[in-house]
C-alpha cells in the first residue's frame, strides 16, 4: 500500500504485503464482505460507523474460529455459542480507513476483544477482518434480539419481576466482574449497550438450555467496547466518556484520574432504572446532569456543626466527598448545601429486596469508597446466585497469583491500578475510538445550578 500526500490510497494491499504485516498478529483477516456476508438490515449508526443485521453466506459452523492464537480472547468460542450459532450476525463497521494495515490492530475496541476471555456475559465475537476492496474494519458478533433499552420501552410500564431483574443484574455484574479481573474497565455501561434476547429464542428449545440457566427468563450480553480501557494505560483519553446519564460524579467535576468505581456508577443507575422503568439522572446537560446528582444524593461536604446537630440532619445518601467541591471550584462551580433524597424514595418499597443495599454501596460521591464489584458480590441481594460462586472462584485465582507475584516489582502498582487514566486533554488519537467525543462546557453556568438547587432545596424546607 502507498499513500500520497494527502494521505488517501493510491494502489490497494497486495496480498503478499497483507500477510506479511499480520503474520505475528492474531484474528485479523482480509476478506470480501459481499462474498461472505449479505446485509439484511441496518442495526444503527454514529460517528464510529455502523452496525448491520446480516446473514452469512457460507457454513455457519465456520463462524466460530477454532485457532489456537484465538484462545484467551473474546474470539474464543463458548460452549453456549455453538447453541446459539445462526447464519445471522451483526456486523460493525469502522467508517475510518487508518494509514497501515497494523494500525488496526491499535484500535482500542480491537485491543479489548484480544485481551478478554470470551465470557457468557459478554457478546461472542466470530471475526475481526478487513474488506478487502474498501479496507474498512469489520466487527463481526452474534446478533441478540434486542437490548435492554427497547425492552424496557416494550414493555410498557409491565416492570420486571424480583427475579427477572435479580437475573439480568446478575449477568451483568457478572460481565462487570470478568472485564475488571482481567485489568479493563467498560467505562461506557448503559441499556443500550447491554443486549438481550429471550432465553428460549437463544438456545432454540426447553432441553437445549442448560440447569443453571433455567431460571433465566432472559440471556443478557454487555456489548460495545470501543470506550474500554486497560487500567494499565497511561496515556489520555478522549474527553467523550459514556452516555450522561450514567457518568460518574469524578468524571463530571474532570478528575483527573478514575478508573473501575466509574463502571460501578453506572451499574448502580442502570440497576434502578431497570427497577423504576425510567433513568435516575436523565440530565439534558452536564450542569442538569450535576444538579440532579445533588438533588438525590445530597451535598458532599461536611456540614458544619449547626447543621449536624440538628435532630432532622441525617449523613447524605451519597455520603461525604471533600475533594468534590475543590473539583467544582476548579469549574467555576460552588456546590450548595443540599439536603438529597432517601433510598425510599428511589427503589420502590420493599419489592426488590436487598436490592437497596447495592444501590447505595454503588451511587457515592466518593469513587475510592464505592464497592468495587467483588464487593457488590457478596452483598445478600446477589447470595445463592451464580455471581456469588464466580466470585468466589476468582478470588482464589486472584490469591495464587498474588502469591506469586510477591517480590515483584510489579506489586508495587497494586495500590493504584483501581485509578490511573489522567483525564488532562483530548485524546485525538484516531485509534483510541470508534466514537469522535466532545465535551460539554457547564463552567459559565454556575450561577444557574446554584439557583436551581436553591429553588429544590427551599421547597424541600417549607414542605
Amino acid at each position: 500500500m502507498e499513500l500520497n500526500q494527502e494521505n488517501t490510497y493510491t494502489k490497494p494491499y497486495s496480498s503478499n504485503h497483507i500477510q506479511t504485516q499480520i503474520s505475528q498478529k492474531p484474528s485479523i483477516n482480509i476478506k470480501s464482505f459481499p462474498e461472505n456476508y449479505q446485509v439484511i438490515s441496518k442495526l444503527g449508526s454514529g460517528s464510529f460507523g455502523s452496525v448491520v443485521l446480516a446473514r452469512y453466506r457460507k457454513d455457519q459452523d465456520n463462524l466460530l474460529r477454532k485457532d489456537a492464537k484465538c484462545e484467551s480472547t473474546m474470539l474464543s468460542p463458548l460452549k453456549e455459542s455453538y447453541c446459539h450459532l445462526d447464519s445471522l450476525v451483526a456486523i460493525k463497521t469502522m467508517n475510518k480507513r487508518l494509514p497501515n494495515l497494523t494500525d488496526y490492530y491499535k484500535v482500542k475496541e480491537i485491543q479489548f476483544i484480544h485481551s478478554i476471555p470470551s465470557h457468557p456475559g459478554l457478546v461472542q465475537i466470530y471475526d475481526i477482518f478487513i474488506d478487502n476492496n474498501n479496507f474498512q474494519l469489520h466487527i463481526v458478533m452474534e446478533s441478540m434480539n434486542s437490548n435492554l433499552f427497547n425492552l424496557v420501552k416494550q414493555r410498557n410500564n409491565d416492570h420486571f419481576s424480583p427475579q427477572t431483574l435479580k437475573s439480568i443484574l446478575t449477568q451483568l455484574l457478572g460481565a462487570i466482574l470478568h472485564i475488571h479481573n482481567h485489568e479493563f474497565f467498560h467505562r461506557d455501561v448503559k441499556p443500550e449497550n447491554i443486549l438481550v434476547i429471550p432465553t428460549l429464542l437463544y438456545f432454540g428449545s426447553n432441553d437445549s438450555i442448560p440447569p443453571n440457566r433455567k431460571k433465566d427468563r432472559y440471556i443478557i450480553k454487555l456489548a460495545d467496547f470501543g470506550l474500554s480501557r486497560s487500567i494499565h494505560n497511561f496515556k489520555p483519553y478522549t474527553a467523550y466518556i459514556a452516555t450522561r446519564w450514567y457518568r460518574s460524579p469524578e468524571v463530571l467535576l474532570r478528575k483527573k484520574w478514575y478508573g473501575k468505581p466509574f463502571d460501578i456508577w453506572a451499574f448502580g443507575t442502570v440497576a434502578v432504572e431497570l427497577a423504576n422503568f425510567k433513568p435516575l439522572f436523565p440530565g439534558e446537560n452536564e450542569l442538569e446532569q450535576l444538579y440532579l446528582i445533588l438533588r438525590i444524593l445530597g451535598n458532599p461536604s461536611m456540614p458544619n456543626k449547626i447543621i449536624s446537630s440538628h435532630n432532622s440532619y441525617k449523613i447524605p445518601l451519597g455520603g461525604y466527598w471533600d475533594e468534590a467541591q475543590t473539583l467544582a471550584s476548579k469549574l467555576g462551580l460552588h456546590l450548595p448545601f443540599c439536603i438529597g433524597s432517601l433510598i425510599n424514595d428511589i427503589l420502590p418499597e420493599n419489592y426488590y429486596p436487598g436490592l437497596k443495599d447495592v444501590i447505595k454501596a454503588c451511587l457515592t460521591w466518593n469513587p475510592d469508597l464505592r464497592a468495587d464489584v467483588n464487593t457488590l458480590c457478596s452483598l445478600p441481594y446477589f447470595q445463592n446466585t451464580s455471581i456469588y460462586q464466580d466470585k468466589e472462584e476468582n478470588k482464589s485465582k486472584k490469591q495464587i497469583l498474588n502469591g506469586l507475584k510477591l517480590g515483584s516489582s510489579s506489586i508495587k502498582l497494586s495500590n493504584f491500578t483501581n485509578k490511573i487514566f489522567p483525564k488532562t486533554s483530548i485524546d485525538k488519537n484516531v485509534y483510541d475510538d470508534f466514537d469522535d467525543g466532545y465535551e460539554e462546557n457547564f463552567i459559565n453556568h454556575s450561577n444557574l445550578l446554584n439557583l436551581l438547587i436553591m429553588i429544590v432545596t427551599n421547597k424541600r424546607l417549607k414542605n
